[in-house]
C-alpha cells in the first residue's frame, strides 16, 4: 500500500512539474516571438505597412469579387466563386513577386481584376442548376 501511494505521489509530482515547465516554456516562446516582431517593426518601419498592405490586397482580391457577385449576380456558381478566390490569391502572390508588373499596374487592381474575371468566366461555364423544378425535386419543401 505504501509503495503504490509513493508511486502515485511521485507520478503526480512529476506531472505537475512538467506542466509548470510547459507553461513557462510556452510563455518564453511567446515573449521571444513578440521580441522578434518588435525588432522587425522598429528596424524597418515600411515592413509592417508593406505586409499589412500585401495581406489586405490578398484578402480583398480573394473574397471581394466573389462576394460582390454572389450578392448581385444570380448566375454566380460555387465553382465560379472558388475559381475567383483562387485566381485572386494566386495572382496576388505572383504579382507581388514580379517588380516590373507591380510598377506597371498596382497589385490590388490586378488581383481584383483576375478574381473578377475568374469568377465570371467559370460561373458562365458551369451551370447553376437553380431552376424551380430542380429545386423542388431536391427539396420537396420548396413547393409548399
Amino acid at each position: 500500500m505504501n509503495g503504490g501511494s509513493s508511486l502515485l505521489f511521485n507520478l503526480a509530482l512529476y506531472l505537475l512539474v512538467m506542466l509548470a515547465v510547459g507553461i513557462y516554456a510556452s510563455r518564453l516562446v511567446t515573449v521571444l516571438i513578440a521580441g522578434v516582431a518588435l525588432l522587425l517593426a522598429v528596424s524597418n518601419r515600411d515592413f509592417v505597412h508593406d505586409m499589412v498592405s500585401y495581406a489586405s490586397a490578398g484578402l480583398g482580391a480573394a473574397f471581394g469579387p466573389p462576394l460582390l457577385l454572389s450578392l448581385r449576380w444570380k448566375r454566380t456558381t460555387r465553382w465560379g466563386m472558388l475559381a475567383g478566390m483562387l485566381a485572386g490569391a494566386v495572382s496576388n502572390i505572383i504579382w507581388k513577386n514580379m517588380p516590373a508588373w507591380n510598377e506597371a499596374l498596382d497589385l490590388r487592381i490586378a488581383s481584383f481584376a483576375f478574381s473578377l474575371a475568374g469568377t465570371v468566366l467559370v460561373s458562365l461555364a458551369t451551370q447553376a442548376g437553380g431552376t424551380r423544378a430542380d429545386l423542388a425535386r431536391r427539396f420537396p419543401a420548396v413547393d409548399r
